[in-house]
This record gives C-alpha cells, structure tokens and sequence, in this order.
C-alpha cells in the first residue's frame, strides 16, 4: 500500500538470522514512520518515530512480544527524533521537535520501563526554531538532549540537561 507505511521492527540474532519482525500502523491504520531505537539492559526494544503528527514510542521484549505503545501530542505535528534508556531504571526518554502556536520547540518526554508517562519538557529558545538531534543519559539518570537552535540567520548548538526526574539542570 503506497499510501500508509508501517514502523518494522527486525530481530537478529548474533550471526544475522532473523528472528522475528514487527510491523505497527499508526491509530486508523495511517503512517507510521520509525526514526529511532534502543535496547535496554533487560533486552527490551523502544522504537520512536510520528504517526498522525504525534510521537509514537512502541516497546517490544527481546521475544518481539509488544508490551506497550505511547504517544505523544503536543499540541500540533510533533516529530519524535531520538530515543535513549537510562540502563540503572529503564526509564525511556524520547526527544524530537514540536510545532505549537507557530513555534518549533525541544519536546522530551520520559516513559517509565513499563509505559507510564513520566514527564514532558519543553524548550523554547532565544526565538525561531529549535530542532533536537540527539538524546543521552549519563551514569547518574540525567538526560542530555541536543540540537540546533535557529535565531534568525543565526543557527546555534542548543543542549540542555535534565534530571532522571525532569528538573532542568543547565542549558548551554
């Protein structure tokens, strides 16, 4: 069908056979396209990416059993970008852009290892557009997310860290 894709999601064992692939449809069978992935330390899958203008975070155990899938709306088209698992916790965070209000802001939102929302953050810069590229999370359960703020003819890295909890902790 040329009109809808799917996120797949394809197992490999050590040596390259395939052990099991996935296929999950945005809501009403509509796109669903995959932008990242991560594994946490129990083998589980967290794959990310939009469907319908939303972030749509789907888990899988290491047996491709699905376990849960989230999404996330922020108001406007919101684009999932990057996905990282805090390895002490599970804990799943998610970053990508969000239009809302004709800005175009840092969206992070962190899952607990079995699905529940946690926490979202948004940031907005200095003005214009703020598109995150990459996410991480260090040895104490802090989250760094980074990216391009756009100020006018001015493109600047923008990165920002959180706690595991969401507090802000610095932005530079």
């Amino acid at each position: 069908d040329n009109d809808f894709s799917d996120y797949v999601t394809i197992a490999y064992s050590a040596i390259g056979v395939p052990l099991w692939t996935n296929y999950t449809r945005g809501p009403g069978g509509g796109h669903a396209i995959a932008t990242a992935i991560a594994v946490d330390n129990s083998g589980n899958i967290f794959v990310t990416g939009e469907s319908a203008s939303d972030y749509m975070t789907v888990a899988y155990t290491g047996a491709g059993v699905a376990l849960w899938t989230n999404r996330y709306n922020g108001g406007g088209s919101d684009y999932a970008r990057a996905i990282a698992v805090d390895k002490r916790n599970g804990t799943v965070f998610v970053t990508g852009y969000s239009y809302n209000n004709n800005d175009i802001d840092y969206a992070t939102v962190a899952y607990s290892n079995s699905g529940s929302p946690l926490w979202t953050n948004r940031y907005h810069g200095m003005g214009g557009s703020d598109m995150p590229r990459g996410i991480a999370v260090d040895g104490d359960g802090n989250v760094i997310v980074t990216g391009i703020s756009y100020r006018g003819s001015t493109n600047e890295f923008a990165t920002i860290a959180y706690s595991g909890a969401g507090l802000a902790l610095w932005t530079n």
